[in-house]
C-alpha cells in the first residue's frame, strides 16, 4: 500500500539542538517509538 508522502512540516518535531530539550520534547519522541512499534506489530500480525 503506497501512501502520499506527507509535507516535511507535519512530521518535523522542533528540535533546538539542545541535550537538555524540555520533557514535552522527550515525551513527544517516546510517544512517537511507541506508536511506531505499535503500527509495526499491527502491520506484522496482519500478514499472518
Amino acid at each position: 500500500m503506497m501512501t502520499r508522502p506527507r509535507p516535511h512540516h507535519a512530521t518535523h518535531l522542533p528540535d533546538d539542538g539542545h541535550a537538555d530539550a524540555g520533557p514535552e520534547t522527550e515525551a513527544r519522541r517516546r510517544a512517537a517509538e511507541e506508536a511506531a512499534e505499535l503500527v509495526a506489530a499491527t502491520l506484522e500480525s496482519s500478514r499472518r
